[in-house]
């Protein structure tokens, strides 16, 4: 089995590489854990100018139609230079929610701003007590009128203090469905928090939020199954920044041994 890059790939990765080299550093980790965004803006759009959050998507809706190997390459990059921009947040997870999910509305509408780095993104799945087992969820979806009524409460939600639209995870009578939510709908309450490692996002309730029926994503009885193909994506995505983050601390680690 052949493992090289393709020379596309080379040449993303070089490009990659190239720009956190002359972009970042463990000092800029640092002043952006500060700040209240957690991330850069101007370097999101910079993301975007580059076509790096085109990548994943399908060239119907202004991607590249790049594979799982496109985003290890372009993630473990990222990883190397402790890049705090939400990549994984906004355009492997909830943009695989709607690459794998979305009705073509719904793909139509917001694929293109994420594409365009212009909105951000989280996915409200965890609860308390939930253990982060995917299908405990007691967040409820109930019918009423030409939509849902979201009730119950997300925590942990990494992107969450900043996100403009939420992918939530609901108890939908018997089955797990999921909803895309304007994060300033009425009934939405965040309280921010700041990780140890200096990741920011939020505890999110959720009071009487009304979503219209076309806020929900797939099919009926098929959001658990969607979730974990999501999740199983998004967990490639984390190894290729963990791979990076390695990389790093091998470099740093034997430039200190030959200093000592």
């Amino acid at each position: 089995m052949d493992f090289s890059l393709t020379e596309e790939q080379v040449l993303l990765r070089d490009s990659v590489e190239k720009y956190v080299a002359e972009n970042c550093s463990v000092e800029r980790h640092r002043a952006l854990a500060a700040t209240e965004a957690g991330f850069d803006p101007q370097a999101w759009s910079q993301f975007a100018e580059l076509g790096w959050l085109a990548v994943p998507f399908a060239e119907t809706h202004g991607g590249f139609d790049g594979g799982a190997v496109d985003v290890m390459v372009i993630c473990e990059a990222l990883g190397k230079a402790l890049v705090r921009e939400p990549y994984l947040h906004t355009v492997i997870t909830c943009g695989g929610f709607l690459q794998r999910g979305g009705s073509n509305a719904q793909q139509a509408q917001y694929i293109p701003w994420i594409i365009d780095g212009s909105a951000q993104w989280a996915f409200a799945f965890a609860e308390r007590g939930s253990d982060f087992d995917l299908a405990n969820v007691a967040t409820r979806a109930t019918s009423s009128g030409a939509g849902y009524t979201l009730d119950g409460r997300k925590i942990a939600v990494l992107n969450g203090h900043c996100a403009d639209y939420l992918i939530v995870s609901a108890r939908l009578e018997d089955a797990v469905g999921l909803f895309i939510v304007d994060s300033g709908a009425a009934g939405v309450e965040r309280e921010a928090f700041v990780a140890v490692d200096g990741s920011r996002g939020a505890h999110i309730s959720f009071d009487g939020v009304e979503v219209d029926a076309d806020a929900r994503l797939g099919e009926p009885g098929d959001g658990l199954q969607l979730v974990r193909e999501v999740v199983d994506h998004a967990i490639v995505a984390m190894a290729g920044e963990t791979l990076g983050h390695i990389h790093q601390l091998l470099v740093a680690t034997l430039e200190y041994t030959r200093t000592s």
